[in-house]
C-alpha cells in the first residue's frame, strides 16, 4: 500500500480521454443497487483511498470518487438510506437501513459520490492499489 497524505484522484483531475469502465454494486440485501462509470481501479490505473479516520477504520471502508453525473441508483431511493454524520463534519456516511451495509459517502458541497469499493460487485480488494489518507489527523 502506498503511503500518501493526499486523497485519491478526484473526478476533476482525470486526464482527458481516460478510459471509463462500468461498475455495479449495492448493499448486502440488494435493497439498494447502483451503477457508475470510473477509470478502472482493479489494475491500479485509478487509486483507491484507504482512510484511517475512526469510522472508516472501524467499517473497513475503501473509497473511490465518482462524479454525480456518472453515478445512479438502480434500486432503492437515495433518500431512504440511513445516514450517520460525525459531529461538525460535512460528510454523511450513508448505509442501508435493512442490512447495515455502508454504501456511499456524500458531502452536499461536493458534486461527487464517494463509493465504498467493498460494495462494488466482483472486486477483489486484495489486488487493489490503495493510497493512505491520514483522516484521523486531517479531518
Amino acid at each position: 500500500m502506498s503511503q500518501s497524505s493526499a486523497p485519491t484522484t478526484t473526478p476533476g483531475t482525470w486526464p482527458e480521454g481516460t478510459e471509463l469502465k462500468e461498475y455495479s454494486g449495492g448493499c448486502h440485501c440488494s435493497k439498494f443497487r447502483f451503477h457508475f462509470t470510473h477509470p478502472p481501479f482493479e489494475n491500479g490505473e485509478a487509486k483507491v483511498m484507504s482512510c484511517n479516520c475512526t469510522i472508516c477504520s472501524q467499517h473497513g471502508l475503501l473509497h473511490i470518487y465518482v462524479p454525480e453525473s456518472q453515478f445512479e441508483f438502480t434500486a432503492g431511493q437515495p433518500e431512504q438510506l440511513s445516514s450517520y454524520q460525525l459531529l461538525g463534519k460535512l460528510t454523511k456516511h450513508q448505509f442501508c437501513p435493512s442490512c447495515g451495509s455502508n454504501i456511499i459517502l456524500r458531502n452536499e458541497e461536493e458534486r461527487e459520490v464517494v463509493v465504498n469499493v467493498r460494495a462494488v460487485d466482483d472486486v477483489d480488494v486484495s489486488k487493489l492499489d490503495c493510497i493512505h489518507f491520514d483522516g484521523r489527523n486531517k479531518l
